[in-house]
């Protein structure tokens, strides 16, 4: 059975240099040794800052940090996710927003916003006013609605919100567009292969 002696880097650092006969001063080769292990330590400080300081990780903080608080859901949505929210804030483009929206930080500040609406069972809103919109539907997603609220025992109410939370895929979003603009746009590939 062979035993392997951990190597101490500097006596290995010092040996490897008096074996090439540099003539260095084990002082000099002793300095050069420190300096690269700080240099080597600021670098990995640099990128660990670097990494900690992006929109992204510091929304997920700041999201994490709120939910230890323990707020009811609606003081976390207004706060991270709203009109005035920290996201607006550290993602002030659409496009920004857009794009930080399919990442996995977001997909963890979903998460923690369910778990927060999750121990809310009720339509409460907390101490925040509420809205009442109307929405015009079809009748068949009326009752698909509402037997989808049966089915998960939920208020059609409740199963509209957790709906509305959801982040939009681009592709199905249904935005205004000219008419010129919908006549050039190709035909999405399902209806594509039963056209052709």
């Amino acid at each position: 059975m062979i035993h392997h002696r951990s190597v101490d880097p500097l006596h290995f650092f010092l040996k490897r240099e008096r074996m090439h006969g540099s003539g260095r001063s084990t002082v000099f080769l002793l300095f050069r040794h420190m300096e690269a292990t700080r240099m080597a330590t600021t670098i990995a400080a640099q990128d660990r800052a670097q990494t900690e300081a992006s929109p992204e990780s510091k929304a997920k903080r700041v999201a994490e940090a709120l939910f230890r608080q323990n707020p009811d859901w609606v003081t976390f949505y207004r706060e991270i996710i709203g009109v005035d929210g920290v996201l607006r804030k550290l993602f002030p483009s659409v496009r920004a927003l857009r794009a930080f929206e399919l990442t996995a930080e977001y997909a963890d500040i979903e998460e923690i916003l369910a778990q927060l609406r999750g121990k809310s069972r009720t339509d409460d809103t907390g101490n925040e006013p509420t809205r009442v919109i109307t929405v015009r539907l079809p009748k068949s997603l009326h009752e698909a609605l509402k037997a989808e609220g049966h089915d998960r025992q939920t208020s059609m109410n409740q199963l509209c919100i957790t709906k509305l939370l959801q982040v939009v895929s681009p592709a199905l979003a249904i935005m205004p567009m000219s008419m010129e603009a919908a006549a050039n746009m190709p035909l999405p590939h399902s209806v594509a292969r039963h056209a052709g």
